[in-house]
């Protein structure tokens, strides 16, 4: 039987500070901060000045945002992504050519959500658009379905935590084709996926 990985408050709640800092242009205040992740400032406040001290958050006057410390740790991930991106440029470029379509790649983000690396747009002109660092949920999104639809242990780890309702089990039940590629040396990830999505029943979706 399928349990439930334990995890620490502590680190949920400081990974969810984070969040909240990264979607904001400009510092918030411990007020703004302890409203976006629904915590009380004395614990807020105990974090932010915790991951302030590790060089995580930067605090002034105006309030807090994401320390520098995260372009250091990103860097070798951010260079290991553009080599993916050109790994697939062309077999991006070839699904949007055959099916006049958007084309994305896109890879999972933890057992919720999947990101975005890269995407080309159908028709005559093909323009690369920048949806990367974009999130969407895997049980709210077409492409999400995707994922679960040729993700079984995935899926079988959301129907025992009890988000997958039966409207999303029959949705998921389609006809499906996996095909079989080489993930470079570089790559990070155990799954990708290049996805033509109109709907889940209409969509070409490569698996890696």
């Amino acid at each position: 039987m399928y349990k439930e990985p334990k995890r620490i408050q502590s680190v949920e709640r400081s990974c969810a500070i984070l969040e909240a800092l990264s979607q904001h242009p400009g510092p918030l205040t411990l007020q703004q901060v302890s409203e976006a992740v629904e915590l009380n400032k004395t614990t807020v406040h105990g974090l932010l000045a915790t991951m302030s001290e590790l060089g995580y958050v930067l605090r002034k006057k105006q309030g807090y945002s994401l320390g520098l410390r995260f372009r250091e740790l990103s860097r070798p991930l951010e260079q290991k992504d553009e080599a993916i991106r050109r790994h697939f440029s062309a077999l991006l470029m070839k699904m949007a050519q055959l099916t006049d379509n958007t084309a994305y790649l896109a890879v999972p983000s933890g057992a919720q959500e999947y990101l975005y690396l890269d995407a080309v747009e159908g028709g005559h002109s093909l323009t690369i658009r920048s949806p990367r660092g974009k999130r969407e949920g895997l049980t709210t999104s077409a492409i999400g379905k995707v994922f679960l639809a040729f993700d079984h242990e995935l899926l079988r780890r959301l129907r025992l935590l009890g988000q997958v309702p039966g409207a999303l089990e029959k949705e998921l039940h389609v006809e499906s084709c996996a095909l079989s590629w080489q993930l470079p040396p570089f790559c990070p990830y155990q799954r990708i996926h290049l996805t033509v999505s109109l709907n889940l029943r209409n969509c070409l979706c490569l698996l890696f």
